[in-house]
Parts: structure tokens; sequence; C-alpha cells
């Protein structure tokens, strides 16, 4: 061991110059050194002082290694700190940075005290520490204290985490934000975040930093791969791709969209005017709510109602519990119950479904409660899944004619408190190969199944003869009695199951 690594030369690593020393000549030696265009974001922390820096990056820029350098030069040369890397999901920090060993050995090991997987801490000697974590995790991140915070994909993080959860962090002493991500394919968040730099630069606001990062600036990238790329781009007329994906422009692309016509100023009204909707036709409504169970990353419910003769649909409410310790069956049941109450205080008058990969869910509710109030039946995706056409999904027509104005008409009405929903179908875009996303879309499809499996049916303008039949059509073919005597037959599925049916059954859609 030597000198520099035993426990008498840790003022020797508060010198700044010689811990830049140690750095550079590692990071030299196996080529991780920045390259000159990640310099301008490195001279906005390190040398200017800016608080609120946003890059928007072009793929393979070599923003994850620039995060990576950031994170150890500031945690190297202020001890004591606390510095965080945010990313969408936790398991996505898990898998951009944990699992491959990258930022546990970006820089020289002499540094490290210890690092626990368990909490994706990595702590250096000097009492700092570099803490990976995901937006999702809004109520574990209240409170805490850094001095640096890095956003990773910030084009799919949200704007309650950033405002509600992350900005009162930042109020408390001398605290930096670092922002990157590639631009988003639709109007998000993300957008608005951006505005809101670009102000406060046009201001004078000498806190805050902007910066385009093209993909060609990496002297790594092949040069030659990227010219034939942006070739076949242009021929195809995929400009956008190019211009957004490559060289960090912030171009919208609603090709990729799979709802371009949700709109949130014209879809989305406060809870009053609902509620004064819903009252006016409060005879004439079905309640469905749908449950997305999850335990290892997001538990979704949301609660619609729904006028079969009108074809009119509202989202009246939504749960995404990220918190693995909340999101047992039976408590989120319960809290679905109450918020069920708020809408209609008549239990049987909801339908409950459930997706059908979580048979465990629907195993311990009946447990607990076997004289429920109302049916809970599973979905039939696999079944449905027969019906998926070139279009995508099933369902995903319906759910566009439902969204399109009907004339003067409108028939989709979202909450305005929901903003996870909000967020979710913004951002419901398809990737380069046309797939359907794996993340993030668990509201998404708790849409889906309210209109396959909660009988709705988009209908135009027709006599009372069409209306009763849009009605019988839109019943459940399993009366709630036939649901829940079905159901306490069948309380004794294999428990082993349980195992799969979290995330295993996720790639059915995809």
């Amino acid at each position: 061991m030597s000198d520099l690594e035993t426990e008498h030369s840790l003022e020797w690593f508060a010198n700044y110059q010689q811990v830049l020393y140690q750095l550079h000549t590692h990071l030299k030696a196996v080529d991780r050194l920045p390259h000159p265009d990640q310099g301008a974001t490195l001279r906005a922390l390190f040398q200017e002082g800016k608080k609120v820096i946003q890059g928007q990056a072009g793929r393979s820029f070599g923003k994850t290694e620039l995060v990576c350098y950031l994170t150890w030069r500031f945690a190297l040369t202020n001890p004591g700190t606390e510095t965080y890397i945010i990313c969408p999901e936790i398991k996505q920090a898990k898998k951009i940075y944990w699992y491959p060993n990258r930022i546990q050995n970006y820089g020289p090991r002499m540094f490290v005290a210890e690092e626990w997987e368990s909490k994706l801490q990595l702590i250096f000697k000097n009492g700092s520490h570099i803490i990976l974590d995901g937006c999702e995790n809004y109520d574990g991140l209240r409170g805490i204290k850094p001095k640096l915070v890095i956003y990773d994909e910030f084009q799919h993080h949200t704007k309650f985490f950033d405002e509600e959860v992350m900005q009162p962090n930042l109020s408390f002493g001398d605290v930096a934000l670092i922002v990157f991500g590639t631009p988003p394919k639709r109007d998000c968040y993300y957008v608005e975040f951006r505005n809101t730099v670009l102000e406060k630069i046009a201001q004078g606001n000498s806190r805050y930093a902007y910066f385009e990062l093209p993909t060609e600036a990496n002297p790594r990238v092949d040069k030659a791969w990227l010219a034939e790329k942006k070739a076949d781009l242009f021929a195809k007329g995929k400009q956008n791709i190019w211009y957004r994906e490559y060289e960090g422009k912030l171009l919208f692309d609603t090709e990729s969209a799979i709802f371009p016509m949700f709109d949130k100023t014209r879809h989305c009204k406060p809870r009053e005017w609902i509620e004064k909707r819903l009252e006016r036709d409060k005879s004439k409504l079905q309640y469905l709510c749908v449950f997305d169970p999850g335990t290892a990353t997001c538990f979704a419910v949301r609660f619609y109602a729904i006028n079969p003769y009108t074809s009119e649909m509202y989202l009246l409410d939504e749960i995404y519990e990220t918190r693995r310790e909340y999101a047992r069956a039976i408590d989120v049941w319960n809290r679905a119950n109450e918020i069920k109450e708020r809408w209609n205080d008549d239990l049987s008058a909801w339908t409950n479904i459930y997706d059908e990969a979580a048979l465990w869910f629907a195993n311990e509710v009946l447990g607990e409660y076997p004289d429920m109030d109302g049916a809970l039946l599973p979905t039939h995706k696999q079944r449905k899944s027969a019906l998926t056409g070139e279009d995508g999904r099933p369902g995903e027509s319906i759910i566009m004619s439902m969204m399109l104005p009907k004339g003067a008409e409108q028939l989709f009405f979202v909450n305005d408190e929901c903003e996870k929903f909000v967020w979710e179908i913004e951002n419901y875009v398809k990737d380069e190969l046309g797939r359907y996303p794996k993340t993030n879309d668990h509201l998404c499809d708790t849409l889906f199944y309210a209109v396959l499996d909660g009988g709705y049916t988009v209908r135009s303008q027709s006599d009372p003869q069409e209306e009763e039949e849009t009605q019988r059509k839109s019943m459940r073919a399993e009366t709630i009695q036939q649901a829940q005597e079905r159901q306490r037959a069948e309380r004794n599925w294999d428990s082993d199951d349980d195992l799969f049916y979290d995330d295993a059954q996720e790639a059915i859609w995809q």
C-alpha cells in the first residue's frame, strides 16, 4: 500500500491540485479524459460558478462519461458533500452507472472508502458521497442536502419531481443543478424548463448556462458511420430525427408519438369542472377502477367514469406508487376505495379491472375481502393480442378516435391534477425501431385496459335503438355476482406464480 492510500494521507486528499493531478493521470492512462467539447460544461461549473446548467445532447456525445467526471471531480475537491445523479427511474441509474461499474471505477480507487450497492452510494475517504436514484422516489428524496445534483435523461423527468421535490432541496446553501438530456419528441416539462433557462440567460442572469452538444463533437464517434446515418435519414425524409437525436436540436416529431392528438390545453379540465359534468349525467355513468399492479417499479391505479350514451370518458384520479413499502395489494386497494368514495360513494357501482398478469393482487384482495363491493375482473390481454395489427396495440385506434374532436364535441377529459398521466402520455412515443415504450407507461396501460375491458365504444350520433345497442355492448359479460363467485372458487391459485406475474408478462404488448 502506498503512502497515498494510508489514513495518514487524508490531508493530502484535500489538496486541490494534487487531487486533480491524480484524477487526470488516471483518466489519461485509461483514455477517459473529457474531450474538448465537454469543456464548456466543466468551465461553467468549476470556473464560472454557474448554478443551473442545461446540456442538450445528441446521442453518443459522451454524456455519461461527462457525468462521471463531473461527480468524481466535485466529490474529490469538495470534502464532505453529497452529489446526486437522478435518472427517470432508479433501474435506469443501476443499468447506466452501477451495474457496469462505470461510476465506482471511473477514477483512482485509492480515493474510495467503500461502496454500498444496496443504497447505490459511492463513499470517498474525504467524506463525500455520490448517490444514484430515480425521480420516482420522490418521498425518499425530500429533505436531502446535496451540493450538486445532476438530472440524466431529463426529457423523461416529471415537473412534479423537479418543482415540488428537488427545487426546495436546492434552496439550502450553495447548490448546483446540471441537467442533461436528448431533446424530447413532444412538448413536455423539459421544454418548459429549457425555456426558463434561456429566458434567464437572455435577461443577463449569470447563474444560468445552456449548451447544445452534438454527437459529432465526440472524437471517439465513427464519423463515416455518422455521415452515412445522416444521408440515410435525409433520404427517408426523417431530417427531424437527425437534428434532434444527433445534433441536439429541439424539433418535435409527431410521427413517433403514439397519441399526437392529445392536447393538455384542450383535454385537461379542473376537478370542479369535471365534478359538475358528472353530476349532470350521474344516472348514466359507469365507473371503472383499473389496477396495474407492480412491486418492483410502480403500482398504478386509474379511476374512470364513462357515459355509454355519449361515449364521453373522464379520467378522474390516479395512484402512482413507487415506494415498495406502500405497494402492498391491500394497502393500495384501501387507498383506491377512499378515492372511489370521493367520486361515487356507492362502491358496488364500481367495476374493478386488474392486469391479468398480476393474479397475486386479486388473490390477496379477495382473501382479505371475500364479500367486497363491486366486481374484480382480469384483463384479457393475451386473448385480445390477436387483434393487434400493423397500427399497434389493441384499442389504440379507439383511443385515438376518442381523443380527436367530434365537430364541436369532445369525448375525452382528464382531471388536471393527474400530472403523472399527462407526463406519461406526452412521452408515450415509439423508438427508432417502432417499438412501444417499456417504461413510464403504467397509467397509459390502464387507459388501454379501460377501453378494451371496460366495454368502451366510440359512437356516432344515432337513433335510440343504436343507443340501446351501444349500452348493451358496453356491459360486462359477467355480472358482479358471477365474477365474485368465480373468483372465490379460484382463490387457491398457485402462490409460486406470484414471482412471475409482477414483470415477466410486460412483453405481451411489445
